[in-house]
């Protein structure tokens, strides 16, 4: 299938040693050569800088107060392609403007729900499969929320990508999405578009079938259908697709969660195409009953460093919520000590322990960096959370 690659600060893999650009590092005596005519040039001699990977990266903000446009001015230094930023207050916005801001929401003027599609299509320049992914997967959020004509809306802008006439000389088939297909067919629309012979888009289409038969109510056709797919990695991906619904559905069982969890107890869950499936599949287990000590070994087996990292920060985050009194901080060393991710674990348990017993705080102060300044946050935080 196919699946967007994503490269995270905390993923050493991704980490190579040659320059990003032309300016290369001096050898020898040779002086620093600098273009002034590049205002990145600088930032371009550190050797694992990847200033393209900025300038493509897409940013949200929340909150346009002093911080909020502090962070939002040292995105724009840096060069970040796209910057979003939300707030309640207008004056705020039109500063955060002035910083840089690419676009701006107001949250509470109760339009923002309409805002989203043109933001998407802003983010999305390229009318690609991501594109039409993204946009099938906004109309699916609101249908969730009973927003039918928004999803009308967001069906519409997807199928739009698609050629109607695929046989036409010019016709440039994009790739089957299974959020468009779902979508597709819960909004009844006619116009879908076919699979055709390429195995990526019939499993996709297969997945987008099984999604919308679940988010119809109909468990047990979802899941037969789930059940005839041969290919291990499509059948995975269905039955995380039905998983999905069976938790926005609040339904008691967790037959479907198993299901997916116990393909990828039998291996799938090393496979580096999965890594985003399994992370998300992690975010959906944390939400259910099932036992925290399988949902973390499940984590721990995902390919992707940074993705693991925040597969088991999201399995912590379950434990911290269910914890009516303080945790002791080893049970967050279970996370990946070199990620990102274990310095927002460490955020999340100052935070929840703080706000039980503000006297935590002084073990806060006996972390190691940065573990104590991400702690520091969690204190503020959680001396908030006493206030409310």
């Amino acid at each position: 299938m196919d699946e967007t690659e994503l490269t995270f600060l905390d993923d050493d893999s991704t980490i190579e040693s040659e320059p990003s650009a032309d300016v290369s590092p001096p050898e020898g005596d040779e002086p620093f050569r600098i273009d002034e005519s590049d205002r990145y040039s600088r930032l371009r001699l550190i050797p694992w800088w990847r200033q393209e990977r900025l300038n493509a990266a897409r940013v949200l903000v929340v909150g346009a107060g002093a911080l909020g446009n502090e962070v939002l001015k040292n995105l724009a230094l840096i060069g970040v392609g796209t910057v979003i930023v939300i707030d309640l207050d207008d004056n705020q916005l039109e500063v955060a403007k002035a910083f840089g801001a690419a676009a701006v929401v107001n949250s509470g003027d109760g339009k923002a729900a309409e805002k989203v599609l043109p933001l998407t299509n802003q983010l999305y320049a390229a009318a690609d499969a991501d594109k039409a992914a993204a946009l099938a997967l906004i109309g699916l959020e609101f249908l969730k929320s009973g927003d039918q004509p928004l999803a009308e809306r967001a069906a519409e802008a997807a199928l739009q990508l698609y050629p109607k006439d695929t046989k036409a000389k010019d016709a440039k088939p994009l790739p089957l999405r299974a959020e468009v297909v779902a979508l597709a067919l819960l909004l009844e629309k006619k116009d879908r578009p076919a699979a055709g012979e390429d195995p990526d888009d019939k499993g996709n289409e297969q997945i987008g079938k099984i999604e919308a038969l679940a988010r119809q109510g109909k468990w047990e056709d979802a899941r037969k259908l789930a059940g005839r797919i041969d290919e291990e990695l499509v059948q995975f991906r269905a039955r995380l697709a039905i998983a999905a619904a069976a938790v926005d559905a609040q339904l008691p069982e967790t037959t479907d969660i198993e299901a997916a969890l116990k393909m990828a107890e039998n291996g799938l869950a090393k496979k580096a195409e999965l890594s985003w499936p399994m992370f998300y599949l992690i975010q959906l287990a944390s939400q259910t009953r099932l036992p925290q000590e399988r949902v973390r070994a499940a984590a721990d087996q995902i390919s992707n460093t940074a993705l693991r990292g925040r597969a088991q920060l999201a399995v912590f985050q379950a434990q911290l919520d269910q914890a009516p009194q303080t945790v002791d901080v080893a049970v967050a060393d279970t996370i990946d000590a070199k990620s990102l991710a274990r310095s927002l674990a460490a955020l999340a348990l100052a935070r929840h322990n703080v706000r039980l017993n503000t006297g935590y705080a002084s073990v806060v102060q006996t972390w190691p960096q940065p573990l104590r300044a991400f702690g520091a946050l969690g204190i503020a935080l959680g001396l908030q959370d006493r206030e409310k």
